[in-house]
């Protein structure tokens, strides 16, 4: 069985036809019109549109880092080897109306609790991990630092 739906004679005169149809219309979904490699082509690596900066984190107010990524399934932050989920303030996608590409926005509070929980050798740093379907990318790492005490 070759997976195509298996049609009788008498089944073909219920199928309409267009003959008139517009050639830029592609039909998805059946099997006699197979998905082009031009349309496959279209998924890529996500492209950052704003990455984190280096920034500081005082004692009332922790330093806020953001990452906007297109092309992307999903988008995180990363932290000193640490995948952050409990700091996220805001997540949002949308489908850009006029290109058809999707934006994924990503934003996250690092306190000093955080920088000062950290016992690394290196200093405290955060990037953005973008990813799709044709895999991941990572942002610059942004470093924080504590604001002077």
């Amino acid at each position: 069985m070759n997976g195509f739906p298996l049609f009788s004679a008498s089944d073909a005169s219920d199928v309409e036809t267009d003959v008139e149809g517009d050639e830029d219309t592609e039909i998805l979904g059946d099997p006699f019109h197979p998905v082009t490699s031009s349309s496959i082509d279209a998924v890529q690596l996500p492209i950052f549109v704003d990455e984190p900066v280096d920034t500081y984190a005082m004692r009332n107010k922790p330093a806020m880092l953001q990452c906007i990524a297109m092309y992307a399934l999903t988008v995180s932050f990363k932290c000193s080897g640490r995948t952050n989920l409990d700091n996220i303030t805001h997540k949002s996608d949308f489908v850009d109306p006029q290109t058809g590409i999707r934006h994924v926005e990503v934003n996250i509070n690092i306190t000093r609790d955080m920088i000062e929980e950290y016992y690394g050798l290196d200093k405290f740093k955060c990037e953005c991990v973008a990813m799709s379907s044709r895999g991941d990318i990572k942002s610059r790492p942004a470093v924080i630092k504590e604001a002077c005490k």
